[in-house]
Protein backbone atom coordinates (compact mmCIF):
# COMPACT_ATOMS: atom_id res chain seq x y z
CA UNK A 1 0.00 0.00 0.00
CA UNK A 2 1.55 3.48 -0.75
CA UNK A 3 0.66 5.00 2.65
CA UNK A 4 3.40 2.59 4.18
CA UNK A 5 5.97 5.13 2.22
CA UNK A 6 7.05 7.78 4.45
CA UNK A 7 5.61 11.08 3.97
CA UNK A 8 8.38 12.97 1.89
CA UNK A 9 8.65 9.81 -0.52
CA UNK A 10 4.97 10.11 -1.19
CA UNK A 11 5.00 13.61 -2.05
CA UNK A 12 8.08 13.39 -4.22
CA UNK A 13 6.08 9.94 -6.21
CA UNK A 14 3.08 12.76 -5.88
CA UNK A 15 4.79 15.32 -7.50
CA UNK A 16 6.23 13.39 -10.03
CA UNK A 17 3.06 12.10 -11.41
CA UNK A 18 1.57 14.92 -11.70
CA UNK A 19 4.63 17.02 -13.45
CA UNK A 20 4.44 19.69 -10.85
CA UNK A 21 7.32 21.40 -11.79
CA UNK A 22 9.60 22.78 -8.14
CA UNK A 23 9.03 26.08 -7.82
CA UNK A 24 12.81 27.37 -7.60
CA UNK A 25 13.50 25.49 -10.48
CA UNK A 26 11.27 27.87 -12.28
CA UNK A 27 13.08 30.63 -14.50
CA UNK A 28 10.87 32.95 -16.97
CA UNK A 29 11.33 35.79 -19.31
CA UNK A 30 10.18 37.33 -22.69
CA UNK A 31 12.39 37.07 -25.80
CA UNK A 32 12.72 39.26 -28.54
CA UNK A 33 9.67 38.19 -29.99
CA UNK A 34 7.49 38.67 -26.81
CA UNK A 35 7.24 34.87 -26.58
CA UNK A 36 7.19 33.66 -23.06
CA UNK A 37 10.07 30.92 -22.58
CA UNK A 38 10.09 28.92 -19.39
CA UNK A 39 13.59 27.16 -17.86
CA UNK A 40 13.63 24.63 -15.45
CA UNK A 41 14.85 21.58 -14.48
CA UNK A 42 17.72 22.73 -17.06
CA UNK A 43 15.88 22.60 -20.00
CA UNK A 44 14.07 25.89 -22.14
CA UNK A 45 11.06 25.78 -23.31
CA UNK A 46 10.22 28.47 -26.07
CA UNK A 47 6.68 30.30 -26.46
CA UNK A 48 5.05 28.48 -23.45
CA UNK A 49 1.23 28.86 -22.68
CA UNK A 50 -0.08 29.33 -18.87
CA UNK A 51 -3.31 27.48 -18.71
CA UNK A 52 -5.37 27.86 -15.38
CA UNK A 53 -6.83 24.87 -14.14
CA UNK A 54 -9.35 26.31 -11.26
CA UNK A 55 -9.79 29.96 -13.48
CA UNK A 56 -12.51 30.95 -11.11
CA UNK A 57 -11.28 30.01 -8.03
CA UNK A 58 -7.89 29.41 -7.75
CA UNK A 59 -5.88 32.09 -10.29
CA UNK A 60 -2.32 31.70 -9.01
CA UNK A 61 -2.08 27.94 -8.14
CA UNK A 62 -2.04 25.04 -10.28
CA UNK A 63 -1.21 26.40 -13.12
CA UNK A 64 -0.58 24.29 -16.50
CA UNK A 65 2.83 25.06 -19.03
CA UNK A 66 2.25 24.06 -22.52
CA UNK A 67 4.56 24.02 -24.88
CA UNK A 68 4.35 25.37 -28.44
CA UNK A 69 2.73 22.50 -29.80
CA UNK A 70 0.18 22.67 -27.04
CA UNK A 71 2.08 19.34 -24.98
CA UNK A 72 1.98 19.33 -21.61
CA UNK A 73 5.56 20.50 -19.86
CA UNK A 74 4.22 20.53 -16.23
CA UNK A 75 2.08 21.93 -13.23
CA UNK A 76 3.40 25.03 -11.49
CA UNK A 77 1.29 23.85 -8.25
CA UNK A 78 1.83 27.76 -6.89
CA UNK A 79 2.91 30.87 -8.16
CA UNK A 80 3.47 32.25 -5.01
CA UNK A 81 5.82 29.66 -4.19
CA UNK A 82 8.48 30.52 -6.90
CA UNK A 83 10.89 33.27 -6.47
CA UNK A 84 9.54 37.13 -6.57
CA UNK A 85 10.51 38.03 -9.92
CA UNK A 86 9.21 34.81 -11.02
CA UNK A 87 5.94 34.68 -9.59
CA UNK A 88 5.53 38.39 -10.67
CA UNK A 89 6.12 37.66 -14.24
CA UNK A 90 4.00 34.40 -14.01
CA UNK A 91 0.94 37.14 -12.83
CA UNK A 92 1.79 39.16 -15.45
CA UNK A 93 1.14 36.78 -18.17
CA UNK A 94 -1.53 35.11 -16.51
CA UNK A 95 -3.10 38.42 -16.47
CA UNK A 96 -2.48 39.14 -20.09
CA UNK A 97 -3.52 35.53 -21.06
CA UNK A 98 -7.01 35.94 -19.13
CA UNK A 99 -8.10 39.08 -20.06
CA UNK A 100 -11.25 39.43 -17.81
CA UNK A 101 -13.26 43.18 -17.55
CA UNK A 102 -14.05 43.90 -13.93
CA UNK A 103 -17.87 45.16 -14.10
CA UNK A 104 -17.73 48.05 -12.21
CA UNK A 105 -22.10 49.61 -13.00
CA UNK A 106 -25.07 47.74 -14.44
CA UNK A 107 -27.20 50.02 -16.29
CA UNK A 108 -29.94 47.65 -16.76
CA UNK A 109 -30.71 43.96 -17.43
CA UNK A 110 -32.96 43.12 -20.03
CA UNK A 111 -34.56 40.19 -21.54
CA UNK A 112 -34.64 40.07 -25.40
CA UNK A 113 -36.29 36.90 -26.83
CA UNK A 114 -36.13 34.79 -23.58
CA UNK A 115 -32.48 36.18 -23.55
CA UNK A 116 -30.86 38.14 -20.73
CA UNK A 117 -29.05 41.47 -22.17
CA UNK A 118 -26.75 43.35 -19.29
CA UNK A 119 -25.64 46.64 -20.10
CA UNK A 120 -22.83 47.52 -18.05
CA UNK A 121 -19.66 49.63 -17.42
CA UNK A 122 -16.78 47.88 -17.17
CA UNK A 123 -12.70 49.10 -16.12
CA UNK A 124 -12.38 49.04 -20.03
CA UNK A 125 -15.40 51.23 -21.07
CA UNK A 126 -19.32 50.54 -21.30
CA UNK A 127 -20.29 47.24 -23.10
CA UNK A 128 -23.48 45.11 -24.04
CA UNK A 129 -23.06 41.44 -22.79
CA UNK A 130 -25.53 39.52 -24.66
CA UNK A 131 -26.36 36.17 -22.96
CA UNK A 132 -27.54 32.33 -24.33
CA UNK A 133 -29.09 31.60 -21.52
CA UNK A 134 -29.34 32.96 -17.37
CA UNK A 135 -26.83 29.85 -16.25
CA UNK A 136 -24.45 31.97 -17.85
CA UNK A 137 -24.10 33.80 -14.56
CA UNK A 138 -23.37 32.55 -11.37
CA UNK A 139 -21.63 33.87 -7.89
CA UNK A 140 -18.44 32.30 -6.18
CA UNK A 141 -18.73 33.84 -2.40
CA UNK A 142 -18.66 38.05 -3.13
CA UNK A 143 -17.88 37.69 -6.45
CA UNK A 144 -20.18 37.42 -9.96
CA UNK A 145 -19.32 35.76 -13.13
CA UNK A 146 -21.22 35.96 -16.33
CA UNK A 147 -20.09 34.58 -19.51
CA UNK A 148 -21.75 35.98 -23.23
CA UNK A 149 -22.51 34.88 -25.93
CA UNK A 150 -19.45 34.48 -27.95
CA UNK A 151 -17.74 32.98 -24.54
CA UNK A 152 -16.09 36.07 -23.03
CA UNK A 153 -15.99 36.14 -19.25
CA UNK A 154 -16.72 39.42 -17.64
CA UNK A 155 -16.58 39.26 -13.43
CA UNK A 156 -17.93 41.44 -10.16
CA UNK A 157 -14.81 40.97 -7.73
CA UNK A 158 -17.71 41.84 -4.71
CA UNK A 159 -21.10 42.84 -5.95
CA UNK A 160 -21.98 44.08 -2.11
CA UNK A 161 -19.29 47.19 -3.43
CA UNK A 162 -21.53 48.06 -6.47
CA UNK A 163 -24.24 51.06 -6.28
CA UNK A 164 -27.56 49.94 -4.79
CA UNK A 165 -29.33 49.87 -8.26
CA UNK A 166 -26.57 47.61 -9.86
CA UNK A 167 -26.85 45.73 -6.45
CA UNK A 168 -30.76 45.10 -7.02
CA UNK A 169 -30.35 44.34 -10.65
CA UNK A 170 -27.45 41.62 -10.21
CA UNK A 171 -29.92 40.01 -6.87
CA UNK A 172 -32.32 39.40 -9.11
CA UNK A 173 -30.25 37.85 -12.22
CA UNK A 174 -28.37 35.43 -9.81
Amino acid sequence: MVWSEGNGQLSARLDNELGILPAETIDIKYNELNELVLTTGGRTYVNVRLVRCFPITEENKYITVLAADGTEIGLIEDVEACRPEVAALLKKALQDAYLVPQITKVNNITVRGYLPVWDVETDRGPHILELNTRRETFMVGKKVVIRDADGNRYEIPDFTKLDKRSQSLVEKEV
